[in-house]
């Protein structure tokens, strides 16, 4: 009669595991439990593992986790130095850096009594990127006009097929203009009065 008891709390132990046994049928199973070892043995071989699984997946979830998170750091770390090399590669490339006074040389020439041109030489072996914006003015009739330039020169390191070294832009003789260029240790202004270029001191504002 035992063993048959014992074949039926067995059969029971999964359903009392997951707590779908009735309350009469656990307290059988109780009671049972406590004075068989061998069912005893059964319920705890049953139950551990469970325990033991549900653990080792908390663990398994836990290092995921970890896993996934510790990647994408890796993944914006990477993006992020991508990007900061294309900036800089972009930038010595293609922008450069402003140069000195020291490393250029001004050459003005006149075309004739109403134009002259103005040319940046750059004299440290590297190719030359200048930006330019145009400084707006009136004139006597009261009509927009260009009344000057802001230079800008940059060094670019020299590449296969561009290794110009010089930049030369228009002025005007009839009129007053002035041509700034903003090296990287000072503003130098060059201001066209009585169909001459001058070199002035004191750089002029933009007002002016």
């Amino acid at each position: 009669m035992n063993k048959i008891n014992c074949n039926i709390i067995k059969d029971l132990l999964p359903l009392y595991i997951d707590n779908l046994t009735s309350n009469e049928s656990n307290e059988i199973i109780e009671e049972h439990l406590n004075s068989c070892n061998e069912c005893q043995i059964v319920y705890e071989q049953m139950n551990t593992p469970i325990e033991a699984e549900q653990e080792q997946n908390r663990e398994n979830e836990i290092d995921y986790l970890k896993k996934v998170k510790t990647k994408t750091i890796k993944n914006y770390v990477f993006v992020f130095s991508i990007i900061a090399i294309v900036a800089i590669l972009t930038f010595v490339f293609l922008i450069g850096i402003r140069v000195k006074s020291d490393d250029v040389n001004i050459v003005a020439n006149v075309y004739d009594e109403n134009e002259g041109s103005f040319k940046i030489v750059l004299s440290n072996g590297k190719r030359l990127n200048v930006t330019t914006r145009p400084i707006s003015g009136m004139d006597d009739n009261g009509d927009i006009i260009t009344a000057g330039y802001v230079l800008t020169p940059y060094s670019v390191l020299t590449l296969p097929g561009k290794d110009c070294n010089n930049y030369t832009i228009g002025y005007p003789l009839t009129r007053d203009f002035n041509i700034t260029i903003r090296f990287r240790d000072k503003d130098v202004v060059y201001v066209v009065r009585s169909n001459q270029l001058l070199e002035l001191k004191e750089p002029l504002s933009e007002g002016k």
